[in-house]
């Protein structure tokens, strides 16, 4: 059931984009369905290692402010499904906030939403939550408020150490001080990655082994040294892929604006290039760049809605973004489960 109801209103969001329609209704739907999946999962890849530490209180390898929050919960008399809920409430109310306070087109974040984020953020909840200060943080730094940028992302960090990485962008992005080149950079570094993984995967040199081993780093490490094939490259690709539409929407539709949601969604995506290099020695860091996946569907949504009519212009960024989404689901669709589990264990459907 909960399946069928996700695909039609998907699929109703995805023909609103395309028709350039907009329905209040079908967006309030959408966030409903949103909570449906968030909330009222009952298992998936992560979930049981959540669920015993917050029902035996063992929360010695999280990250402080999940530990933190947990614990304000449990003294309150949650159980974790409650909490879920709860928590789930917080940080679906702040990304209605957010979208709010740029557009009203809906529509477009959840066709894009539901093609494979949805499912990651109910697995690896944590880190949506991390992902959703990251927004607050971006948000803030668009309107020239530095400093509670900053504090809010160190509230990301209290959820997901990873997040640390955001914070020389934060200090550095619009700086009076220090000037930074954010396109020069990310040049630099997908020539890097260019240069590095002919190396790896064509002549079996491990550009990073070498250089670690050569600083004598203990062989227990060894793990994060080994090197990847062919995955780093539909990462790197999909990386690029990316920073073309966000890239390209900006140019075409949020030009004349005073708003620097534009400037600054451009801008982290190129920042996010730092991780590139390191695809070749573990694809997990691709999550930088993933977690920008919000942001990025909030600034795709108000910039199609600046368009005032159809356009074979408009068509064609439909397209490259819908094609983008695709992308995304492709790639997690290797481990099915990570779908099924999220249709067949629902406690509210």
């Amino acid at each position: 059931m909960l399946k069928l109801i996700f695909y039609i209103i998907w699929v109703a969001n995805i023909i609103l984009v395309v028709l350039k329609r907009k329905s209040k209704f079908l967006s309030a739907l959408s966030f409903v369905l949103s909570f449906v999946v968030l909330a009222g999962n009952t298992y998936n890849l992560d979930y049981m290692t959540y669920y015993w530490s917050y029902t035996h209180q063992d929360f010695d390898t999280l990250d402080k402010g999940y530990q933190l929050l947990c614990r304000i919960f449990i003294k309150i008399g949650l159980d974790y499904q409650a909490m879920l809920m709860v928590l789930q409430s917080m940080m679906l109310i702040v990304l209605w906030l957010c979208i709010r306070s740029v557009t009203n087109n809906y529509n477009v974040f959840w066709a894009l939403y539901f093609f494979a984020q949805q499912f990651i953020d109910v697995i690896q909840f944590r880190n949506y939550i991390a992902t959703v200060f990251l927004m607050g943080s971006l948000f803030l730094l668009k309107n020239g408020k530095r400093w509670m940028s900053f504090l809010i992302l160190i509230g990301a960090v209290g959820f997901h150490k990873s997040f640390a990485l955001y914070i020389p962008f934060v200090l550095l992005y619009n700086n009076r001080r220090i000037k930074v080149q954010f396109n020069h950079i990310a040049s630099v570094l997908i020539l890097t990655f260019c240069i590095l993984y002919p190396l790896n995967a064509i002549a079996k040199i491990n550009v990073f082994s070498v250089l670690l081993s050569a600083l004598n780093v203990p062989e227990r490490y060894s793990y994060y040294i080994t090197g990847t094939r062919y995955g780093s490259v539909a990462f790197f690709f999909l990386y690029l892929i990316n920073l073309y539409c966000i890239n390209s929407v900006k140019e075409n539709f949020w030009k004349n604006t005073d708003d620097a949601i534009g400037d600054v969604v451009l801008k982290i995506n190129l920042y996010s290039a730092v991780v590139l290099p390191f695809l070749i020695v573990n694809t997990n860091v691709y999550r930088l760049y993933r977690n920008l996946n919000l942001m990025n569907f909030i600034f795709i949504s108000a910039a199609l809605g600046r368009s005032k009519k159809l356009t074979k212009r408009y068509y064609y960024e439909i397209g490259k973004i819908l094609l983008m989404g695709m992308i995304w689901k492709v790639l997690f669709m290797t481990n099915p489960s990570i779908y099924v589990d999220v249709y067949t264990n629902n406690i509210l459907l």
